[in-house]
This record gives C-alpha cells, sequence and structure tokens, in this order.
C-alpha cells in the first residue's frame, strides 16, 4: 500500500496493493499483485473523516480518520476497506491469482525428504502445522436454527474436515446491498435514541448519532452530517448484528442487542425485497412492556417478514458503556 513509510507516520492516499498468502484449506498460494485501488474513492473518504459519538459528559463528538484494512476469503477473493472504531466501509473487491498448489506433508515425511534430497520443506508446509492453525481459530460447536422451532438453536460439535468443504461465492454473496434502515417501537410515552449500530455480513458497519447524548441533542448542536444520524437511509448489506440504545420514560439509557442467524436473515431479506428492489425496506424492532424482549419484522412497501431466530438481549447501562 505505501512506499518506505514507517508505522505512525503520515502516509499518501494509496494508489495500489500488492498481497500474497498461503490458504490452508484449499492447500495453495495466491498472490494480488501490483492491484490499483480506487483512489478517488479512498481520497473522498479521508476527506470527510469520521464522526464519532461523546464517550464522556462535557465532550465534544470527536472526528477521527480510517485506517485500511485487507480481508482474504476462499478462491482468492481479496476486500479492501476503511476502517474506524465508528465505520467501516468496502472501497473494494478484488481477484487474486493461484501461482502455487502446496503439497502438505508430516513433519517426519519433511524429515526423510531433507535426509533424501537436502531441500527443506518449510514448517508452515508440514501437516502439523496447517492442523495447528485451522484449530487455532477453530470455533467449538456450530450453530444452526430450526426454522420450524423459532429461536431454538442446534448446536453440533465441529470438526476440523468441515472447514474444508468451501461455500465458494458466500462472500461476494454477502456484499448484496439494500435500501433500508431500522426503527425502534416501545411502549414508552417518550424516548429519545441516543445512537444505532449496523454490523453487515459484508464487514461494513455504522455508529449513528441519536436524538439525546449526554443530556444534549449533539445532531444539532454539533451540526453532524446527516450520514451520521440514525435517520440516515442509504443501501445497507444484510445485518448480522444490531445494537440500539435509547432513553426511556424512566430517564435510564436501554441497549438491545441482535445477532441475527445469517441464514434466515439473508432469506428474509431475499423474500421481502423480491420483485420490489427500489422499494424501502424499514427493519422494525418492537420491544415489549417489560423491556425484556422484541419482535422483529422487515416491512418492504406493504410485504412484512418476520424474523425468528433472534439471539436478543435488552439491559439497562451506562452511558459511557
Amino acid at each position: 500500500l505505501f512506499k518506505n513509510a514507517e508505522e505512525g507516520e503520515a502516509k499518501g492516499v494509496p494508489t495500489h496493493l500488492d498481497v500474497s498468502w498461503l490458504s490452508y484449506v484449499e492447500k495453495c498460494q495466491y498472490l494480488l499483485e501490483d492491484q490499483p485501488l480506487d483512489s478517488l474513492k479512498i481520497a473522498q473518504l479521508l476527506e470527510e473523516k469520521v464522526y464519532r459519538i461523546s464517550i464522556a459528559d462535557d465532550t465534544a463528538p470527536t472526528i477521527e480518520e480510517y485506517n485500511i484494512q485487507v480481508g482474504l476469503a476462499p478462491g482468492g477473493v481479496v476486500f479492501v476497506w476503511l476502517h474506524n472504531y465508528g465505520r467501516v466501509i468496502e472501497v473494494g473487491r478484488y481477484q487474486a491469482k493461484k501461482i502455487k498448489d502446496i503439497d502438505f506433508v508430516t513433519k517426519k515425511e519433511a524429515d526423510e525428504y531433507y535426509k533424501r534430497t537436502g531441500d527443506v520443506i518449510l514448517d508452515e508446509h508440514t501437516i502439523e502445522q496447517r492442523d495447528y492453525v485451522i484449530k487455532l481459530g477453530l470455533p467449538k460447536e456450530k450453530i444452526r436454527m430450526q426454522y420450524q422451532q423459532c429461536g431454538t438453536s442446534v448446536t453440533e460439535p465441529l470438526v476440523i474436515e468441515d472447514v474444508f468443504k468451501i461455500p465458494y461465492g458466500l462472500w461476494d454473496s454477502y456484499r448484496k446491498r439494500y435500501l433500508w434502515k431500522m426503527t425502534l417501537i416501545t411502549k414508552d410515552k417518550n424516548k429519545y435514541i441516543h445512537s444505532y449500530y449496523y454490523g453487515g455480513l459484508n464487514h461494513e458497519g455504522e455508529i449513528l448519532f441519536g436524538e439525546r447524548t449526554w443530556g444534549e441533542n449533539q445532531i444539532e448542536k454539533y451540526k453532524i452530517p446527516e450520514k451520521f444520524q440514525y435517520t440516515s437511509l442509504i443501501p445497507r448489506a444484510i445485518p448480522f448484528v444490531i445494537f440500539i440504545k435509547w432513553f426511556g420514560d424512566d430517564g435510564k439509557l436501554y441497549r438491545l442487542w441482535n445477532n441475527f442467524n445469517v441464514a434466515e436473515v439473508m432469506d428474509s431479506f431475499e423474500k421481502a425485497f423480491k420483485g420490489q428492489e427500489n422499494e424501502v425496506g424499514n427493519l422494525i424492532i418492537e420491544v415489549n412492556n417489560t423491556k425484556t424482549d422484541a419482535n422483529i419484522c422487515l416491512k418492504v412497501g406493504e410485504r412484512e417478514v418476520w424474523i425468528c431466530n433472534v439471539d436478543l438481549r435488552i439491559n439497562e447501562i451506562e452511558e459511557w458503556q
């Protein structure tokens, strides 16, 4: 990305990307070489900067800069994001080339090969090292949701063989965007939104200002741009997680957190927007009277799709949390 620049130094707008990596699960090496980046888009975003909600009383929202993040997916897919505490934006998707197949061998076979030929097989090309790295990041179990029993999770042990069943194209499917936003409904006679958080399947994210932060409307006081306000309506990826914070009638701050079942939420968005892709979607979260549970419905035009398999929590928090 940058040539002859040390960490922490000011850098210019990146223009090209070089990245090479070893894919343990695909048994090959990939290379993306001298890939031109969308420098104009990156420069515009770097110029705009990011407004971050105040985390302490009597302080103004901070204006921060983006960092650059690179992500890799099976099949040689490369993503580039600009990211910050309160915002992550995709700025490019690229395709690397497979440059080498790797034949993994056991450490014993590697030692025998060295004795026979004098050539060294790298430790990273051994089966033991490959399995160690994979198991290091392996979840203990996989969780699926049964559609016929809303909210019932089914857990199964996750074994290393599951990792090699690669769903090529899945990560590109996460990039699909729809025009939608969230709406919170509660039993409070008077409520004030503190903030919204969207976490998309495509790794994009937003923290948006609400009506009240530290007892004041920071949107009005500090002239927060519309794109950072909770009412912002833009094309967004399908969410995998959302947070909503609001002040209730009692003056207390509540936080609703929900982690979606990926298969169901993708299916729900596809059903709701099918044949009306240009309509506006509204993800309605309706909280019960005791603030212990909520229903979630995606409404597009006159069509409503209920999302049942939720992992939802509501709790009272302090404003700095």
